[in-house]
């Protein structure tokens, strides 16, 4: 399911998920490790939340307003790395060219020379 989420959201490199683990005031019938494990492997936020007290939904909120921003920009950069690296390559590219065109050409005009 969470994959049909990303493979069907336009640019889904800029989503943000939360994972919210609700009813924390009950004993909980989940292995809160896999949980974790899950929520990592998946690249997603993960909070304990309440929705009968109202315990840590406003700071899931709060950590899913800071992130955004924060995966925009390194998302931005990184492909502006990426455009910068090839950028780089082809300029490399071009002044290998040119050296070799350029030694070539002095080695034909000074072998008339001597």
């Amino acid at each position: 399911m969470l994959q049909e989420l990303k493979n069907n959201v336009d640019n889904s490199e800029y989503l943000v998920i939360a994972l919210a683990a609700n009813k924390i005031d009950l004993r909980s019938e989940v292995d809160a490790q896999k949980v974790l494990e899950y929520a990592r492997d998946e690249g997603l936020l993960y909070a304990e939340t309440s929705a009968k007290s109202g315990a840590g939904v406003g700071s899931m909120f709060e950590e899913l307003a800071r992130t955004a921003p924060d995966m925009v920009r390194r998302k931005e950069q990184a492909q502006q790395q990426r455009k910068d690296s090839r950028i780089l390559n082809l300029l490399e590219v071009n002044d290998k060219n040119t050296l070799d065109n350029s030694g070539s050409n002095k080695k034909a005009s000074c072998v008339g020379c001597g």
